[in-house]
């Protein structure tokens, strides 16, 4: 074959390749639409690095509030002080967090599932749990009750425990 021939060739598919990359980049698409209200336990406790922390939407990605199940037991004197212990099971992660209510805390009976607004809370730990203080009654809406609490059952050992505590907490 011609030298000239095969440069022609050449050119020409070298050509249509890049037609073809120029052609198939898609242009940007815009997200739109609203952030969830709702973000998970899983989340939040990520917020927590060692000191207190006021939430709001900037820090909780456009997020107000938290749901879950309560797995505090008033009625028959499982609870700590003061306190609601909420579960949730999102992504496949079980996770509990405490409320700190005062005298509230025993309106909340085991079973409860709530949506609490945590917008301006305080997330810290506290006598070594990680906890929502600065609550009202008034900040959670119960949404049903007889709620069944999620049971995670792993196998473990206790020095998993001990190094993972964060995991297991509440």
């Amino acid at each position: 074959m011609k030298p000239i021939y095969i440069f022609q060739k050449m050119t020409l598919l070298v050509g249509i390749c890049l037609i073809m990359v120029l052609t198939a980049c898609e242009k940007e698409i815009k997200i739109t639409g609203v952030a969830s209200p709702i973000i998970s336990l899983n989340d939040l406790r990520a917020l927590f690095k060692g000191s207190a922390i006021t939430l709001s939407e900037s820090n909780m990605q456009g997020a107000t509030s938290i749901t879950g199940v309560v797995i505090s037991d008033p009625a028959n004197k499982n609870e700590p002080d003061g306190l609601v212990i909420l579960q949730s099971f999102k992504r496949k992660i079980l996770r509990g967090i405490a409320l700190e209510l005062g005298a509230d805390s025993k309106n909340f009976q085991m079973g409860d599932s709530v949506i609490v607004n945590v917008s301006g809370k305080i997330l810290d730990k506290k006598d070594g749990l990680t906890q929502i203080l600065g609550l009202k009654a008034s900040d959670i809406t119960k949404v049903s009750t007889e709620n069944a609490q999620k049971i995670n059952f792993s196998a473990t050992t206790f020095s998993d425990l001990f190094n993972n505590k964060e995991e297991f907490e509440s």
